[in-house]
This record gives C-alpha cells, structure tokens and sequence, in this order.
C-alpha cells in the first residue's frame, strides 16, 4: 500500500513541476499565444541532434560516476575479503593452514625412496656385486 502512495506522491509532485516550468514559459516567452510557428526542416534537425546530445552526455557521466563508486565498493571488499581469508586461513585447521603443513611435512622427505620389507636382501645382493671389482 505505501509503494502505490510513494507512486501517487512522485507523479502528483512531477505533474506540479511540468505546470509550474509551463506556467514560467509561458509568462517570459513573447510569442506563446501565437498558434503556428514555423520552423524549418534544419533547424528541427539540429535542435533535436543538441537534445540527444546533451541527453547522452548526461548519461555518460551518470555511468561514470556509477561505475567509480561501484568499482571503488568492489575494491573495497576485495581487500577486505583477501585480509579476512589470510588472517582467518592460517589458523589450525583452516585450509590454507592444512595445505602449508602437508607441503612442509612432504619437503622434509621429498627425494628420499621408502625403504621396503625386503630392504636387508637389496642391500645384500648389491654388495656381492661390489666385490667383483
């Protein structure tokens, strides 16, 4: 019910402000009871090209600031997104902390081959071949 008020305020107070700017016009314009203007053909082309151009000159700078403020918003909670993951991430538990202690627990041993059950007999027939040369 308040967003149809809210609808009925806005055109009612819309509706007063193109009455008020007809009724200023009209009172400072000399020739506003002539009933026929003519215009011509050329001068109704650039009045409407300096319409449209003025209309999308003010839109491009709307966008701009929208995207400004936007892409200053979105930096903004990157920054504090990444600061809360590194902080948070390292804690025990956490992922980035389980992914850093694998890696140093795996760096410890990398290179090094497991010693299997029949490690004693490897070593055993190795070293009779030494003893040829």
């Amino acid at each position: 019910m308040s967003t149809i008020i809210k609808w009925l305020t806005v055109s009612l107070a819309i509706l007063l402000l193109c009455l008020i700017a007809g009724a200023v016009g009209g009172h400072i314009s000399p020739d506003a009871q002539r009933d026929s203007y003519n215009i011509s053909y050329a001068d109704f082309v650039a009045i409407m090209l300096t319409a449209v151009s003025v209309i999308i000159t003010v839109l491009a700078a709307v966008v701009a600031v929208a995207a400004f403020i936007g892409w200053q918003s979105f930096d903004a909670r990157v920054k504090s997104e990444v600061a809360s993951v590194i902080s948070k991430g390292f804690e025990p538990g956490q992922p980035l902390h389980v992914l850093f202690s694998d890696q140093r627990d795996k760096a410890s041993i990398s290179g090094v081959q497991p010693i299997g059950a029949n490690f004693e007999s490897d070593a055993a027939e190795e070293s009779k071949g030494e003893a040829e040369y």
